[in-house]
């Protein structure tokens, strides 16, 4: 095994979805030639007894639309200074906020760098979402809490996003009102972030969307 490991992201104490990767780590520091299908087997088998294969295909799916992730909201750089879409609405310079080929708003860039457009990320994750509700109905739900948690918490955070671009697509006030819906949606999310080191990054969902910086 491994006498330590660098954790460079911790998560917090609802580990929900991530739970797998932690699940990883821990297993690697002992045997670092574990066989990833192995793993995943383990894992979902173990937490998902029922039925394993519908809860990784959520997982999978999830993956391939939460592809931008890092140009959503974290960062990327782009002629000459680190940009993402949450930064560019919060500039509103201008209504081009999606001149990237990484992220359209509503269709794939013809390109290989294109990942999943907005709307395409929306709703992929919005399926994902009902398909696991859908998979807990009649179920013991604490079991399943950090998980719900932690995907109705990304469905809001990014329907919040969405619906903060249209602000500034369509100048409709209908926009606004939805984006505020979300926002008050988000104000009231704590538990998924809870434990995080900081603390006043994190003390709820619409602070943590970044929104609020100056």
């Amino acid at each position: 095994g491994s006498r330590h490991m660098h954790y460079m992201h911790m998560t917090a104490s609802n580990w929900g979805l991530r739970a797998v990767n932690d699940y990883a780590y821990a297993k690697l520091l002992w045997n670092v030639n574990y066989e990833k299908e192995v793993l995943k087997r383990e894992y979902f088998t173990s937490k998902y007894q029922e039925d394993p294969d519908t809860v990784r295909a959520i997982y999978e799916e999830l993956e391939k639309v939460c592809a931008n992730c890092k140009r959503l909201k974290h960062y990327q750089y782009m002629n000459g200074r680190n940009r993402s879409l949450v930064a560019d609405i919060k500039r509103a310079e201008n209504k081009n906020l999606f001149d990237s080929c990484h992220m359209k708003f509503d269709i794939r860039a013809d390109n290989d760098q294109a990942g999943p457009s907005l709307v395409e990320t929306v709703i992929g994750f919005q399926k994902c979402y009902n398909d696991f509700c859908m998979y807990i109905k009649d179920k013991d739900f604490q079991r399943f809490e950090e998980d719900y948690e932690q995907l109705e918490y990304g469905l809001n955070m990014l329907l919040f996003i969405y619906y903060k671009a249209l602000e500034i697509l369509r100048e409709n006030p209908e926009d606004q009102k939805r984006s505020m819906l979300y926002a008050k949606k988000l104000e009231h999310t704590t538990k998924p972030l809870d434990g995080y080191d900081v603390k006043k990054l994190f003390q709820n969902g619409l602070v943590a969307t970044r929104m609020l910086e100056e």
